[in-house]
């Protein structure tokens, strides 16, 4: 949805590609989906963990703790490496873009147990 209005678009790379070349298009469309995923995800983690702190005991759910076990490490490594980045000098465009893709490396790998799984389940429609 186009800020929270209009129709869901599943895959829509043509979008962008017109200006932007359809490779990159799809680049685009790809980091809308991560980024997408890093704020839910990061949502549900600081929802369990403010249960938690505020000791709200009878509120925490399975998922909830699923949740803080299954992503807490991920978003702490994250959560480090944001910190560290805003004290250190600027960082070229190629170390930035590795570093990123360094990072993808984790972030997939936290995914891909639960994709696979909700690939069985759902008999590999995606």
């Amino acid at each position: 949805r186009a800020g929270g209005g209009g129709t869901w678009r599943p895959h829509t790379p043509s979008l962008s590609a017109p200006s932007e070349g359809a490779l990159r298009g799809e680049s685009t469309e790809a980091l809308c989906w991560a980024l997408l995923w890093g704020k839910t995800t990061g949502n549900a983690l600081n929802n369990a963990r403010d249960k938690i702190l505020k000791l709200e005991w009878t509120q925490v759910t399975m998922l909830d703790l699923f949740v803080l076990a299954y992503y807490g490490p991920l978003f702490a490594v994250i959560g480090v490496l944001n910190a560290v980045l805003t004290v250190t000098p600027p960082i070229p465009k190629g170390v930035s873009a590795g570093l990123g893709a360094f990072l993808w490396v984790p972030q997939a790998l936290n995914i891909l147990p639960l994709a696979v799984l909700s690939i069985i389940l759902n008999f590999g429609v995606v």
